[in-house]
């Protein structure tokens, strides 16, 4: 199921990523490219072998830093 998501989420930001090479913000463009490193990290990390709680706690807050970049303010 993991490996599922992995793949979907990969899906996802090739198709993010080129739309924004095409016809779309840069800025938006290396977000994406953050967010997938941060994936990729996490994914490595749980198939080289079980991270402690202080890994998790900090892909976590790169994470949630990655998401708070795309909110827009209010």
């Amino acid at each position: 199921l993991e490996s599922l998501l992995f793949k979907f989420a990969f899906q996802r930001y090739e198709n993010l990523f080129e739309r924004n090479a095409k016809s779309g913000s840069f800025y938006l463009q290396s977000k994406v490219q953050r967010a997938k490193e941060c994936l990729d990290t996490a994914y490595r990390l749980k198939e080289s072998r079980k991270p402690n709680l202080m890994e998790f706690v900090l892909l976590e807050d790169q994470i949630l830093q990655s998401m708070d970049q795309f909110r827009s303010p209010i």
